[in-house]
């Protein structure tokens, strides 16, 4: 795998790390108005980070698996993959907050109690949000993301089977996203397809067939440079002139820059090896998945010891951002080398299959 992609998930993380405590630290039961400022600056930060997660996600899975499409042997491989990727520190940190919301009385209705829906939430199963509130991932509020990162595995894996359901399944992702314009308000299951992030895995997929191709990127920098622009750009937009939630519009900005990064980056990378050695050694990008599930659940804990310890104004409000984000990222970084690669490299690794000796 390319480093400077690796690299990457780490930005992304951080990304929405930085908008998580902002907007938390906004809120009024904490510092309220004195951290607006925060919160505005960094608003962009959760758009902007899911967009290139799932650009990135696009990438890599195509990328790392173009030589399995069309090969019905390779799916099962393929599956136990994902399933290694996402799970297992999955399980580790939804257990952990599971039980600690319940073990604390005052967070209890905090959680479900419907054995159907923690099952759900455990396998990453859609989630109607009108019926379990939140984001549709009741316990880990993030985890709306990994739904449809369990889509996109899922498509993907279908043109494993046969290459060309990937496309007929994309195809079918887009017929039902612009029906919906035309027709009566979808319900739930239907609804949930119908999110424009989808798209944002072709913008990756896209990009690894370039990559892939024997085109050359005459000015790899260039490129580089092109996309971060491109990505500031659209994050100002959002912040300064169209302060909010912002439009699906953004997330397509998000991706076509996103697109840029990757390209320009894979390209770089490639005439330029010798130049990153500090970025073969793991970092951040390789505990970005895990800081994005802790980070959440700790900065609302974080952000209850700061409001008690410091006094509500602006320059205590910007001391406790710096301290919780550096503290989020250490424990992201600490939860994947203790918790997650021995998860991956021990339990749930493939074990050899041994040989008989002979009589």
């Amino acid at each position: 795998m390319f480093q400077t992609i690796q690299a990457s998930r780490g930005i992304a993380a951080l990304l929405v790390v930085l908008f998580h405590v902002g907007i938390t630290l906004s809120k009024d039961k904490y510092f309220g108005e004195v951290a607006e400022t925060i919160d505005r600056i960094f608003s962009f930060g959760g758009r902007a980070g899911v967009a290139f997660f799932f650009v990135l996600s696009g990438f890599i899975i195509s990328h790392v698996h173009h030589a399995d499409l069309g090969r019905p042997d390779r799916f099962m491989p393929y599956l136990r993959k994902r399933i290694k990727r996402i799970y297992p520190i999955y399980l580790f940190v939804f257990l952990a907050v599971f039980g600690s919301a319940l073990a604390i009385p005052s967070l209890r209705d905090t959680v479900p109690h419907d054995p159907l829906v923690i099952l759900k939430s455990i396998l990453l199963l859609p989630q109607d949000k009108l019926v379990v509130g939140r984001t549709g991932a009741p316990v880990l509020d993030v985890a709306w993301t990994l739904q449809y990162e369990m889509v996109f595995y899922l498509a993907f894996g279908a043109a494993i089977l046969y290459r060309r359901l990937f496309w007929l399944v994309a195809a079918l992702f887009a017929a039902n996203y612009f029906l919906q314009f035309f027709a009566d308000p979808y319900e739930f299951p239907r609804r949930f397809f119908t999110h424009h992030l989808i798209f944002l895995f072709l913008f990756g997929v896209a990009a690894a067939a370039l990559v892939r191709s024997k085109w050359v990127v005459p000015q790899p920098g260039a490129v580089v440079l092109a996309g971060t622009l491109a990505f500031c750009g659209v994050a100002a937009w959002a912040v300064v002139v169209v302060p909010g939630e912002g439009q699906p519009l953004f997330d397509i900005g998000y991706g076509a820059a996103s697109f840029l990064l990757i390209v320009g980056l894979t390209a770089w990378e490639r005439a330029h090896p010798r130049e990153l050695p500090q970025w073969r050694y793991g970092g951040l990008g390789d505990a970005s998945y895990a800081l994005y599930l802790i980070h959440y659940p700790l900065v609302s804990a974080l952000c209850k010891i700061a409001v008690r310890l410091l006094p509500k104004t602006e320059a205590s409000a910007w001391v406790a951002f710096v301290l919780i984000v550096e503290i989020c990222v250490l424990a992201g970084l600490l939860l994947h080398r203790f918790v997650e690669k021995p998860l991956v490299q021990g339990v749930f690794a493939r074990r050899p299959v041994l040989q008989k000796q002979a009589a």
